[in-house]
């Protein structure tokens, strides 16, 4: 018996396949500001320490380096990283990569989500996450004829860490939606190159939330569930699964 592919675990090894490496192409200095040019942000994040793969010029050994994010933005088509923090010799550095935080994959219904995240004391071990919403409703087609499996009615929120204390909107917009939605980006990017989904008619509606919440009425009264501070984008979209062995029909 071929059994059906559980949704999460697709939807988690969809998540996995996004690649986290960002190339510096070139690199200045000035005032103890590294600017780096790369060849994509992917979801770098303003304020967070990344770990930068350097290389000295003196042994041309490759070093792992701490740096705190100051600024990371799209310019005519330009993706410029600026980092500080580093120590002064960092400059006879030749700065070759780093890789953007994993992504955590969590699913279920606000509520238990809510409890197992307030589990999690290290913000590092849960954000940035993808949340997949449940309950979700999935439509199967078991024609042999046809070639789609099932469609999976699905609301996924691409989270990351914020501050709605200091924070007014626009950084929050900066530091967390910029980089959820660029997250979320390389997602659809990844479903429409699998080969197993069809995207002929892909279409998906985007929410924006500055400071995140889900609210539930207990006694009359909303409650929170989320304990974290969090910031991101919602993606609600239908996802149309091929069967296994038609994907090349």
């Amino acid at each position: 018996m071929n059994y059906k592919k559980d949704i999460t675990e697709i939807l988690e090894g969809l998540i996995n396949e996004i690649g986290n490496e960002v190339n510096v192409l070139s690199w200045t200095e000035s005032g103890g500001i590294i600017t780096l040019i790369v060849d994509d942000l992917r979801w770098t994040q303003i304020d967070w320490i990344y770990t930068f793969n350097c290389r000295t010029v003196e042994d041309m050994n490759f070093h792992a380096t701490q740096c705190v994010i100051v600024d990371a933005y799209i310019l005519n088509g330009t993706h410029v990283v600026s980092i500080k923090g580093v120590t002064e010799t960092l400059v006879s550095f030749d700065m070759n990569s780093y890789e953007t935080p994993h992504v955590y994959f969590f699913h279920g219904t606000p509520i238990a989500i809510g409890a197992e995240l307030n589990k999690i004391n290290n913000a590092n071990n849960k954000t940035p996450m993808v949340w997949m919403m449940e309950n979700f409703q999935e439509r199967f087609n078991d024609d042999p004829l046809l070639r789609l499996e099932r469609e999976t009615t699905l609301r996924l929120f691409f989270l990351t860490q914020a501050n709605h204390v200091q924070w007014v909107t626009q950084q929050a917009y900066d530091h967390c939606i910029a980089p959820m939605r660029r997250l979320m980006e390389l997602f659809i990017e990844v479903v429409k190159n699998d080969g197993t989904f069809d995207v002929t008619d892909l279409s998906y509606s985007v929410y924006n939330y500055a400071k995140f919440g889900v609210y539930i009425n207990e006694k009359g009264m909303p409650t929170n569930k989320f304990a974290d501070n969090l910031s991101g984008v919602e993606m609600a979209f239908t996802l149309k699964r091929y069967k296994p062995d038609c994907c090349d029909c």
